[in-house]
C-alpha cells in the first residue's frame, strides 16, 4: 500500500510562499474597492441631493388643508357658474391669451393666472390678464420652462377659480392651448 502526498492549489511547487508585499495581490484590493465604492455612491448621492433640494415638502399641513378645502368651494362656485375657457400662449412663449367659452362673467375687468411648474418651484410664476377685445391677455416676463404646468385663474375677489393643466414642449415656437374647466 503505498500512501501518495494530496496536490495543493496551482502551484508546481508544493510549498511556495508568495513574497510579494500585500499591495501587490489582487485580493486585498477586491476587498477594499467594494466598501471604497459604497462610500464613493453615498457621497455622489449627498451632492445631488444638496445640489437640487426637494421644494415639494410644505411645512405647515393645516393651512394648507384649509387653503385646498376654499380652494374646492370656489371651483364649485365656477361649477354653478358654468365658467370654463381656453389659455393660449402665443408661439415664442410671450403672450397669453384667455377666453371664455360660454358664460362670462359680468364686471372682470381683469384675472389673476398663478402658473405652477409641476415639479419646478422655482419657475412658478403669477402675472394679471387685463381685459381685451373679446379675451384677456397678459405678457409674461420669460419663458415657460418645458414641462408639465398647473394652471389657476381667479377674479380680483378671488370669489370663483377656474383650472386647467398644459404641457410647454421645448421646441421654442411651439403653442400651449389648454381647457381651463372649474
Amino acid at each position: 500500500m503505498s500512501f501518495q502526498r494530496p496536490r495543493r492549489g496551482w502551484s508546481q511547487q508544493p510549498d511556495a510562499l508568495d513574497d510579494r508585499p500585500w499591495y501587490r495581490q489582487m485580493w486585498p484590493w477586491v476587498l477594499i474597492a467594494l466598501p471604497l465604492a459604497s462610500v464613493v455612491a453615498s457621497f455622489t448621492t449627498l451632492y445631488i441631493a444638496m445640489q437640487d433640494p426637494d421644494g415639494l415638502v410644505k411645512d405647515d399641513y393645516y393651512d394648507t388643508g384649509v387653503a385646498i378645502q376654499a380652494r374646492s368651494e370656489r371651483m364649485m362656485t365656477a361649477r354653478q357658474m358654468g365658467l370654463a375657457g381656453e389659455l393660449v400662449l402665443a408661439p415664442g412663449g410671450g403672450e397669453l391669451t384667455f377666453r371664455f367659452e360660454d358664460n362670462v362673467p359680468a364686471d372682470v375687468q381683469a384675472l389673476t393666472i398663478a402658473l405652477r411648474h409641476a415639479t419646478r418651484a422655482q419657475y412658478d410664476t403669477d402675472l394679471t390678464l387685463t381685459a381685451r377685445g373679446d379675451g384677456y391677455t397678459g405678457v409674461l416676463q420669460e419663458p415657460l420652462a418645458p414641462g408639465n404646468w398647473n394652471i389657476n385663474i381667479d377674479p380680483p375677489d378671488k370669489a370663483w377659480r377656474i383650472r386647467g393643466r398644459g404641457f410647454v414642449s421645448q421646441e421654442p415656437q411651439s403653442t400651449l392651448r389648454v381647457e381651463l374647466t372649474p
